[in-house]
């Protein structure tokens, strides 16, 4: 699997379908000397299919490591890869398709406006620390943190209102 390939085959994207991830792993290159030995600095597909699979099932790698060094065959390092890989994909999109965009739409709203009045009041208490606001600032800035308050509630109310 490659960071740098320009054509997707050497990536797993969490749109893929397991099939397509797997079929990726299994084309995946490795090396032709025929022994799997992670200390060897020439396997580096060797090792990075080890630490997919590690990551893909939550096994340690030191744990991979063993199981693998010193087989003579890349065939159950893909295959064991390619499965676990494929089984994280499939739970992950089907939880992805749960995701209910409108909820996080609203929350992700919701967030902003409460940390916009964070950032807010933290901006002005340091314009006041230096004295780069002046007490009419501070008061228009009052006033507008109160407007947007009272529109805020206004939102809630109304939606509230067309729920009942």
């Amino acid at each position: 699997m490659s960071k740098s390939d320009e054509s997707g085959k050497g990536i797993i994207f969490l749109g893929d379908t397991p099939e397509a991830a797997a079929k990726k792993i299994h084309s995946a290159t490795t090396d032709s000397f025929g022994k799997i030995d992670v200390d060897n600095q020439d396997q580096p597909g060797i090792v990075n299919l080890m630490q997919i699979l590690a990551l893909a099932t939550g096994n340690p790698y030191d744990e991979i490591k063993a199981r693998f060094t010193g087989q003579t065959q890349y065939g159950p390092l893909k295959i064991d890869t390619a499965v676990a890989v494929a089984e994280f994909l499939h739970a992950f999109q089907e939880r992805l398709a749960q995701v209910d965009d409108a909820a996080l739409k609203q929350k992700l709203e919701s967030d902003e406006h409460a940390m916009n009045e964070i950032a807010n009041s933290t901006l002005a208490r340091v314009q006041r620390a230096l004295g780069l606001r002046s007490q009419k600032q501070k008061m228009r800035a009052e006033r507008v943190r109160v407007l947007n308050h009272l529109s805020s509630v206004s939102t809630i109310l109304q939606k509230w209102m067309f729920l009942s």
